[in-house]
């Protein structure tokens, strides 16, 4: 798996580097190539919140209480949701602020999912349960502080010039690196599929999930002017967008569990 996890890395940082080396050549005006950015990887992005809602819902049913009916508990999901989202709009209007929290959860879901996959042999290249090793939370945890610090300086210290990178480029980058890698492992997971029927339902699968998110987005930007200009915000914006990703990452958080402890030998009872 070693060598699967190594040409996996390889092929997204390879991926993401052409995106931006293109977009930096096609846009060298930092905001319009920012805006165009965001437009391409936010509309990839939903097709995969989607598809980790809804491959992983058998999971998550697990965690609705017994004797709760569905349309009660589907009511207090989006009760909620709608709350949580009124509270974030309210706070993002008093501050910026409030945005690099939400920033940090996804960075540590993006770096957490790329240490997990060293361990995807394991389960079958499923990414499993959180692991409850010290070590590598500490490491993922780190790691995100490092990502979140560069996102930071680049988001109050705007480019100079074309070549510079700037906030949309590392919000880009980083985005697109989690999007793209699991589009690899999920081609890894449709070879390893012993008889062409399943490879063929898992990429229909994968193109169910992700093909009505990318027509609504691009039926948003055909129509001219500035008739959808506040539904294209609400779409395109990536501080919306890192609200959906935080409840994706709270999703599959709960979707994975957290690693069992290890079984105890019968000495260790017996003392």
């Amino acid at each position: 798996m070693a060598s699967l996890a190594l040409r996996n890395r390889l092929a997204t940082s390879s991926a993401v580097a052409g995106f931006l080396l293109a977009t930096h050549a096609l846009w060298p005006d930092p905001q319009a190539r920012a805006e165009r950015q965001y437009l391409f990887v936010i509309t990839l992005g939903y097709g995969h919140l989607l598809g980790a809602a809804l491959f992983g819902r058998r999971r998550t049913a697990s965690l609705v209480p017994r004797g709760t009916p569905r349309p009660l508990h589907g009511a207090f999901v989006a009760a909620s949701v709608a709350n949580l989202f009124a509270l974030y709009a309210w706070l993002s209007n008093a501050s910026l602020a409030i945005f690099l929290p939400l920033l940090a959860v996804s960075l540590w879901h993006i770096v957490e999912n790329d240490l997990a996959l060293g361990r995807a042999s394991q389960e079958g290249l499923a990414l499993g349960a959180l692991p409850r090793s010290l070590g590598q939370q500490l490491t993922a945890l780190g790691t995100t502080a490092l990502l979140l610090a560069a996102g930071k300086f680049l988001l109050s210290h705007p480019p100079r010039g074309p070549r510079d990178l700037s906030f949309g480029d590392f919000f880009s980058a980083v985005t697109l690196y989690h999007l793209v890698q699991f589009l690899v492992l999920f081609a890894d997971r449709a070879r390893a599929q012993p008889r062409r029927s399943k490879r063929r339902r898992l990429w229909l699968r994968l193109a169910w999930v992700h093909g009505p998110p990318a027509s609504v987005c691009v039926a948003l930007l055909l129509p001219p002017g500035h008739r959808f200009a506040a539904l294209r915000y609400a779409i395109f914006s990536p501080q919306i967008y890192l609200f959906w990703s935080v409840l994706h990452v709270a999703q599959t958080v709960a979707a994975r569990g957290l690693e069992r402890r290890p079984a105890r030998a019968p000495a260790e009872l017996r003392a």
